[in-house]
C-alpha cells in the first residue's frame, strides 16, 4: 500500500519538533519536513510562492503548517514579514494542497479573538484581532478556510516546550539572577505544552485511516489547549515551585502580581484566552490533560534546555 505523504512545514519549531515524533504514531505515513533551516526541503516562507511550488512538486496527501511569525511585539514594526509568513504562506499552502487533492492542518492562536469577556471562548465566536500579529494570524485562518481544501485550524494558547523561546524558559533564566519579579495577573488562559498540541493533532488524524476523508467530514476550527486556566502570574508561580522541587538554580523569593497596564507592550494582549474544549471532546472524544500535569511532566527536559 502506498504511504500517505505528509509535508510538515516548520518542523524545527516548538510544535513542529514535537509533531515529528507524534506523527510517527500514524499508520502508513511518510513524513517530509520543511523548515527555514534544516529539514528535507528548507524554505524561507517570506519568499512568495516557494512553498506552493514545493507542494505541487511533492503532492502530499496532507500539509501541516506548524510555522508562524510569533514575535508579537516585533510584528508591529515588521509587518511585511508577519503577513508574509502568517497570511500569504498559509494561503499558498492551502490553495496548493487543494490543487494536488491534499488536506491542510494549520495552527492558530488565542490572539485572534481579542476578547475581554470572562466566559470560555467558542470556535464560533467572532474574532476581534488587535495588533499586527493577531490580524496576520486571523487573515491566515480565513485564507485556509476559503481555499476549498479540507482543513483544520487548530487554535492554541500560551505555548511552551523544549524547543524555541517561551515563557517557561524566560522565567527560568530571569529566576537565576533576580530575587524579585513582577508578572501580570489579569490575563487568563491555558498554558499549553507543544507536546500536548502535537499529541492531540496525531490523535485527531488517527480517528480514521483515510485522514483526507476524515477532514472533509470534520473541517473547521478546533481549540487545542491544555485544560484548566490560570494567569501569567499563576503560571510563573507553578514554574518556580517546580524549579525549587527540581533543585534548579533559582533566586526568586518574591513574585509580584501586577495589572497589564503596569507592563505596557507595543502590541496589545488579550485579557481572556480561556478557550472551550467542548467541540474537540464532542467531535473527537479527546480531552487534553490539565496544564499543571503537562508542565510537571515536561519540566525537567525544558529546564535542561535552558
Amino acid at each position: 500500500m502506498e504511504k500517505k505523504r505528509i509535508l510538515l512545514v516548520g518542523s524545527d519549531g516548538q510544535v513542529g519538533s514535537e509533531l515529528q515524533k507524534s506523527l510517527l504514531q500514524l499508520d502508513n505515513v511518510e513524513i517530509i519536513t520543511s523548515a527555514y533551516e534544516g529539514g528535507d526541503y528548507p524554505i524561507d516562507l517570506r519568499e512568495s510562492g516557494k512553498i506552493r511550488e514545493l507542494i505541487r512538486k511533492l503532492s502530499p496527501r496532507l500539509v501541516i503548517n506548524a510555522a508562524a511569525y510569533t514575535a508579537v511585539d516585533k510584528a508591529e514594526s515588521d509587518q511585511e514579514a508577519a503577513f508574509a509568513i502568517n497570511t500569504a504562506a498559509p494561503k499558498d499552502m492551502a490553495e496548493a494542497a487543494k490543487e494536488v487533492q491534499g488536506a491542510m492542518v494549520h495552527f492558530s492562536t488565542d490572539y485572534v479573538y481579542g476578547s475581554d469577556e470572562k466566559r470560555f471562548l467558542l470556535e464560533s465566536d467572532h474574532p476581534n484581532p488587535r495588533g499586527v500579529y493577531a490580524v496576520s494570524k486571523w487573515q491566515g485562518d480565513q485564507a485556509v478556510a476559503a481555499s476549498g481544501a479540507p482543513y483544520w485550524v487548530l487554535r492554541t494558547s500560551w505555548v511552551y516546550g523544549v524547543h524555541g523561546a517561551n515563557f517557561v524558559k524566560t522565567m527560568l533564566r530571569l529566576g537565576k539572577d533576580r530575587e524579585e519579579l513582577s508578572v501580570v495577573c489579569d490575563q487568563i488562559g491555558a498554558p499549553t505544552s507543544a507536546e500536548t498540541i502535537a499529541s492531540v493533532c496525531a490523535k485527531m488524524l488517527a480517528k480514521e485511516a483515510d485522514f483526507y476523508r476524515l477532514m472533509e467530514k470534520t473541517r473547521g476550527v478546533y481549540h487545542v489547549v491544555n485544560s484548566d486556566v490560570t494567569s501569567w502570574h499563576g503560571f510563573a508561580e507553578e514554574i518556580f515551585e517546580l524549579a525549587k522541587a527540581h533543585n534548579y538554580s533559582c533566586r526568586v523569593n518574591q513574585l509580584h502580581a501586577i495589572a497589564s497596564e503596569k507592563y505596557p507592550t507595543p502590541a496589545p494582549r488579550p485579557t481572556n484566552s480561556k478557550m472551550s474544549l467542548k467541540k474537540l471532546e464532542e467531535r473527537f472524544s479527546i480531552k487534553p490533560e490539565p496544564w499543571r500535569a503537562a508542565l510537571r511532566r515536561s519540566f525537567a527536559d525544558i529546564a535542561a534546555s535552558v
